[in-house]
């Protein structure tokens, strides 16, 4: 039996959920075809440590993504079409109390909750399986975190951790996890693994300046369907998340 007391990704630091803008439109500040590329871009070296690229950059980036800005009426009639490769399936899942219990073909993973309001709470939860990756996944609540880990079902192991639900791609050749940094500096968070030999391998990291993610699933055709807005619109002078969005579809390549 393995226990695992706590999984944490990095901790960081909130900043206030304000506008930087007076205004809650997205007149002022937009996501568009000539800035929707800018970002940062990491690439894992032999030791699967990732590192920041400086040059060429730009052009590396293009020879992987391909981003289309969209209506909403596109991206309202493709999710119609949305793949998910998620099942619920919860055999060999119990929780009583404050354990969680999975069992596995080799072994049977423990995770136990910490309810104390210190920096050791943690909470975890099932969430499903990825069959078709033979994984399945562990949400992680911590004090000032969380994170989506990834398991594999025979072994245990885990294979990778995520800031949201990893996604899979239609034809089953990668997955990604998207979600928006609401910390200093907000940005778009884009991370791709490639699925090859039933292996998983991590192939990029990249934050995005000029957008932030809200709703994101594939579609049948390939695309990554996101819904997004400027960093500098994210929010509404109320706290809340906007309820404004722009558009767009990424082509991984």
């Amino acid at each position: 039996m393995i226990v695992l007391l706590l999984l944490s990704c990095k901790s960081k630091i909130p900043i206030h959920n304000e506008p930087t803008t007076p205004s809650d439109t997205l007149q002022t500040y937009t996501v568009t075809p000539e800035n929707v590329m800018e970002a940062s871009l990491y690439l894992p070296d032999e030791y699967m440590n990732f590192n920041e690229i400086g040059h060429n950059a730009d052009s590396i980036l293009a020879s992987h993504l391909q981003i289309e800005m969209i209506d909403k009426k596109l991206f309202e009639t493709q999710q119609g079409t949305a793949v998910s490769f998620w099942e619920e399936d919860v055999k060999g899942v119990v929780k009583i109390d404050t354990v969680l219990t999975v069992k596995t073909r080799d072994t049977i993973l423990t995770f136990i909750d910490d309810l104390t309001d210190t920096e050791m709470h943690r909470t975890f939860s099932y969430e499903g399986r990825l069959p078709v990756i033979n994984h399945f996944v562990v949400l992680g609540t911590y004090y000032e975190d969380y994170g989506y880990m990834l398991f594999e079902s025979d072994t245990g192991y885990n294979t990778s951790t995520y800031q949201s639900f990893p996604l899979i791609s239609p034809d089953k050749k990668f997955i990604i996890s998207l979600y928006a940094d609401i910390y200093s500096p907000q940005t778009g968070e884009l991370s791709i693994e490639k699925i090859e030999g039933g292996e998983i391998i991590p192939l990029l990291n990249v934050s995005f300046t000029n957008w932030m993610p809200q709703e994101s699933f594939f579609g049948a055709d390939g695309y990554l369907y996101v819904s997004v807005n400027h960093p500098s619109q994210y929010w509404k002078a109320d706290g809340d998340v906007n309820d404004m969005h722009q558009y767009m579809r990424i082509k991984i390549l």
